[in-house]
């Protein structure tokens, strides 16, 4: 089990970990550069394989780090996510 009050307060750790469970996952992950909450984003882009077909799937992954805070993330601390995604061309976020 992970104690996310292990992580420090500034959420770069966390981040780090995302990242690195998405690349467990294959799913490429790339930094989106810094933003307004001085977080960096990071743009996972997932490979879909059939039968027929390939095709690749770009998610907007915001890393928000409140366990020192004990609260839980809320909208407004994810900001318009439709024009985020819209930005960079993700399908959706998590």
């Amino acid at each position: 089990m992970i104690d996310f009050k292990e992580l420090p307060q500034d959420g770069r750790a966390f981040e780090q970990l995302v990242r690195e469970i998405l690349l467990i996952y294959e799913a490429h992950p790339q930094w989106t550069g810094q933003g307004p909450d001085q977080g960096r984003d990071i743009v996972a882009t997932e490979e879909l394989r059939g039968p027929i077909a390939h095709a690749q799937r770009r998610w907007l992954v915001q890393c928000k780090h409140f366990a020192h805070a004990d609260r839980s993330v809320g909208r407004d601390d994810v900001g318009a996510v439709v024009d985020d995604c819209r930005q960079i061309g993700a399908k959706g976020t998590f």
